[in-house]
């Protein structure tokens, strides 16, 4: 008792020492707090961002080294009991052309017959391309570069600059703009084909049956795999 009494009079006899000390504490705990909500905040924003990269996918197939791969294991894969889909990834940064406009972007293949290829992507106007000449804006991009449906572009490839025509715009679902330089969406074959790697993918998305067991269907893919592959939960 007779601490809290020397406490109390402590206080009264330095009143401005004793207001410091407690401006100190709050701005301490201030700090704190607005690290950690900027922390979770930063981290929720991540998360979306991955979200829409991975697809939602439950399990991914990816070389053990890193690089791509033959997709042809993809048939082997899919007839397993638990696994509701298989899509193929691939994705490559390039530069794309629009009149005088040139712009950093990533393309990415899509199976447009294979709804969980553009999952985390929605069909904001037009339709999916079709032809090997087609491809799908994201729509902030085009805005920013003031194109519409039906007008073409060209795409620095491997094979050289190639034109293409935007039959479709998509919006992101669950991020916010994936890449400082837009997005774009066509379909993976000629995609592959036009950068020298028919064939060839960065990964395979595994999307499973509602209750499967990720650990035994990954046991059961891994099983299947050569030693340059790995089956994991998705790095996001």
């Amino acid at each position: 008792m007779n601490h809290w009494a020397d406490a109390l009079r402590e206080l009264v006899r330095r009143r401005g020492r004793s207001l410091l000390s407690l401006l100190s504490v709050v701005i301490a705990v201030a700090a704190l707090v607005a690290v950690r909500a900027a922390t979770d905040t930063t981290r929720a924003a991540y998360q979306r961002v991955f979200q829409a990269l991975a697809g939602h996918a439950d399990l991914e197939v990816v070389a053990s080294g890193g690089g791509r791969f033959d997709q042809k294991i993809l048939d082997a894969i899919r007839p397993l009991a638990g696994i509701r889909a298989v899509a193929p990834v691939f994705q490559r940064a390039t530069i794309l052309y629009a009149g005088n406009q040139r712009l950093k972007v990533l393309a990415s293949g899509i199976v447009p017959d294979e709804p969980e290829s553009l999952a985390g992507f929605k069909l904001a106007s037009g339709k999916l391309p079709q032809g090997a000449d087609e491809l799908l804006l994201e729509t902030g991009m085009a805005d920013s570069l003031r194109l519409h449906l039906g007008e073409k572009v060209r795409l620095m490839t491997s094979r050289g600059i190639r034109p293409f025509k935007i039959s479709g715009l998509v919006s992101l679902e669950n991020a916010v703009r994936l890449q400082q330089g837009g997005m774009l969406l066509a379909p993976i074959a000629p995609l592959q084909g036009a950068f020298r790697a028919a064939g060839k993918v960065d990964a395979l998305h595994l999307f499973l049956e509602r209750g499967a067991s990720v650990r035994q269907v990954e046991a059961e893919v891994a099983r299947l795999l050569p030693e340059q592959l790995t089956v994991r939960v998705p790095s996001a």
